[in-house]
């Protein structure tokens, strides 16, 4: 989860990663919350995209390992494997889903196309421009930011951003 970060930076408070799907105490080690889908709606929504043509080069699917560790699955042009042998090796939940797109237009369009149908379950946003990442709606940076300075008992929580998808944190 960020341990490999955090060697030369000691952190005094909980951690928040996974794009807000997990809050971790760093110290002790014990999960405060953990947030994500118990489905796999997420790559059911790029499934379609995925079989029309070569626009999405990558997905990769963020799911837990348990509360240690979160596991990174890639389904790649290249790969042996089809969305649906994908979903059969998820372990609950489900973090997050990213793709890789060939062009930013067609991240553009892929994220407006989603958003449109799927805004009210999904965080659909960019994290560069050809890279697309659906976040549960409950476990996003936003809904963690403000999870956190609850937990904290905070009255005022800073946080920073570079891109598209800290949007709702920044709010």
């Amino acid at each position: 989860f960020l341990e490999e970060h955090l060697k030369d930076c000691p952190a005094n408070a909980p951690l928040v990663g996974y794009n807000g799907a997990q809050i971790k105490d760093h110290q002790s080690g014990e999960v405060l919350y953990e947030g994500g889908r118990n489905d796999c709606k997420a790559l059911e929504l790029l499934e379609p995209f995925w079989r029309q043509g070569e626009q999405i080069k990558k997905i990769i699917a963020f799911d837990s390992s348990g509360f240690e560790s979160c596991k990174m699955r890639e389904l790649t042009r290249q790969s042996p494997f089809t969305i649906e042998e994908l979903k059969e090796l998820i372990s609950f939940p489900l973090y997050k889903v990213v793709c890789s797109v060939d062009s930013e237009q067609y991240g553009t369009m892929l994220r407006d196309t989603l958003s449109a149908s799927f805004g009210d379950l999904f965080e659909i946003s960019r994290s560069c421009p050809t890279y697309m990442e659906i976040s549960c709606i409950d476990a996003c940076k936003g809904v963690a930011a403000r999870r956190l300075k609850e937990m904290l008992g905070a009255k005022l929580l800073v946080t920073a951003g570079d891109y598209e998808n800290d949007i709702s944190m920044l709010r």
